[in-house]
């Protein structure tokens, strides 16, 4: 039996010398191959150059002296090449690949290790003495080595870019149940788990996402306004700047019933109650921006022009005895005198060329029916950065007390609501309507401009509180990128916030007497006190 176990045991101190060096010389491939994956990190840690010879001399040692079983030996300078190869690993980071294998090394399995072979442990490895001459012996002084650093943490994945998304605008459909398929492009979109997509404070339906495309859904009856679209992958900061979506409120179906305010009248008083009523300077300006490139002739139309009808809408103090007055300016000084773009003019409510002007008895000829005011060429308007702008100028008599309720389009059709493509609405204060009655809620939409440049928004609402059961705080002061209660005296500009129209939104408020009709003003100015233009219609184009 003793004869027949020596063979055995001299086999297996071969294969177990044999799989220790192989072991050995796959830990220097290793170390030598993250070396090469951070040069720059190497170069600053030079000790682990001289850690790499040592071990290579140290086997060379090894296999020239020992006759018999060196295991013991390779045993250590495995252990000193693994602690290294971890040390250089979390230095470097988790984010670098796993090396190659060497070839015919893929297969080889170490065999178990003896009962009777030393376990390597954390004892000290001795520090080498610097000099080239080779020493199987460790020397006397030993010194703690560099305890390995964990692994970072897994890194955050990009910030995302985007690009664009089609199409750029939709038209609301309130009641529907349906979605609008949108395709976002960019860069750096992380597909799995697949990024959030958010319109203002929407979040869409992601349907399919690429490195550089993501294709999601939004629902039609999102709020008219503009919104700012982010991505974000999954654990990761938003895009920016946003991209912006614009939701149009929809035309109605009978273009009789065209309103300047997507759903309201616009309203105006005489000097005697006005101040008391909503109407703050009984003074309306309005500005049409229409496209040089037009040629076609334009129409001004306006809904019961007359404060004389009890029984169509009209706000009748007493006997009907307030006339309003109509005049529409053009070419030099009708926009670009400083003091027509005030929230409440003076010597700009005249500035430019009369083209017309009419004053408005006070009876019901035209309640409930549509009056042309005028008809002229677009180049008779004020050229401004490639657009003619004209002002109607809609005053109430001083010495009247009663309101008259009235809608402006400009036309390409004397008879009919005709909207031209490109035509824009717009003022720096507007005075409109409140009430529930028909069964209905007169709540506008306004959509003030901010230009890229502006640091704060400082809001107006006249009369304050508003008629609100809630006051300001049912109103919502909606960017492209958050809603806010218009409680605050201001609001400062972030980030993405700016080179849109911002949405005053109070469809969500409850009139204190339902059964009142209640006018109001609004206005906003910027941190320098100049006044913001508010539009009839979301837009991202800025005005002349």
């Amino acid at each position: 039996m003793a004869e027949s176990n020596a063979p055995k045991s001299d086999k297996t101190g071969s294969w177990r010398f044999i799989l220790l060096f192989l072991l050995i010389n796959i830990l220097i491939f290793v170390l030598i191959w993250l070396m090469q994956q951070n040069w720059e990190l190497i170069q600053q840690n030079r000790d682990m150059r001289t850690i790499v010879a040592e071990a290579e001399t140290r086997m060379v040692g090894l296999v020239t002296t020992c006759e018999v079983d060196c295991t013991d030996k390779m045993v250590t300078v495995a252990a000193r090449l693994g602690t290294e190869v971890a040390r250089l690993t979390a230095t470097i980071g988790a984010s670098i690949p796993v090396p190659p294998t060497p070839t015919g090394l893929a297969s080889i399995t170490p065999s178990p290790t003896p009962t009777t072979l030393p376990t390597p442990t954390s004892t000290p490895i001795p520090v080498p003495t610097g000099t080239s001459t080779p020493s199987p012996t460790p020397a006397a002084t030993e010194t703690p080595t560099v305890e390995p650093k964990p692994p970072d943490e897994t890194p955050s994945p990009p910030q995302p870019t985007v690009l664009g998304i089609t199409p750029i605008s939709m038209t609301r459909v309130p009641d529907s149940i349906g979605w609008l398929t949108v395709v976002i492009t960019g860069y750096d979109f992380v597909a799995t788990p697949p990024p959030t997509v958010r319109l203002r404070n929407v979040q869409a339906a992601v349907l399919m996402a690429t490195a550089e495309t993501i294709t999601a859904m939004v629902p039609y009856t999102m709020p008219s306004g503009v919104y700012g679209l982010t991505v974000t992958n999954y654990g990761g900061e938003p895009s920016a700047p946003p991209r912006f979506f614009t939701v149009y409120e929809p035309d109605p179906p009978d273009p009789f019933y065209y309103t300047t305010l997507e759903s309201s009248y616009l309203v105006t008083f005489g000097g005697q109650t006005g101040w008391s009523l909503g109407d703050d300077d009984q003074v309306q300006l309005l500005f049409v921006g229409v496209p040089d490139s037009l040629t076609d002739s334009l129409h001004l139309r306006i809904f019961d022009p007359d404060a004389g009808g009890q029984n169509c809408g009209d706000e009748i103090i007493g006997s009907p005895d307030t006339t309003i007055t109509y005049t529409l300016y053009g070419l030099t000084h009708t926009y670009t005198l400083p003091e027509a773009r005030a929230a409440h003019p003076t010597t700009g409510i005249t500035s430019g060329t009369a083209l017309v002007t009419n004053t408005m008895a006070v009876t019901n000829t035209w309640d409930g029916d549509w009056y042309l005011l005028h008809s002229f060429s677009p180049v008779d308007g004020e050229l401004v950065d490639g657009r003619r702008v004209f002002k109607l100028a809609v005053e109430g008599a001083k010495e009247g007390d009663d309101g008259n309720l009235y809608n402006v389009v400009m036309s390409s059709s004397p008879d009919t609501n005709t909207v031209l493509s490109g035509v824009r609405l717009f003022a720096f204060s507007w005075t409109w309507l409140v009430h529930d009655r028909g069964g209905q809620r007169y709540r506008p939409h306004l959509y003030l401009y901010v230009p890229e440049g502006t640091a704060k928004v400082q809001p107006y609402f006249f009369p304050g509180p508003l008629p609100f059961q809630n006051g300001n705080g049912c109103v919502q002061i909606c960017t492209p990128l958050d809603c806010l209660p218009a409680t605050q005296t201001e609001y400062l500009v972030g980030s993405g916030e700016a080179g849109a129209t911002w949405t005053i939104d109070m469809s969500n408020c409850e009139l204190q007497d339902p059964y009142r009709r209640y006018a109001i003003t609004f206005w906003a100015e910027d941190q320098g006190g100049v006044a913001l233009p508010i539009f009839s219609r979301p837009t991202i184009v800025p005005p002349p």
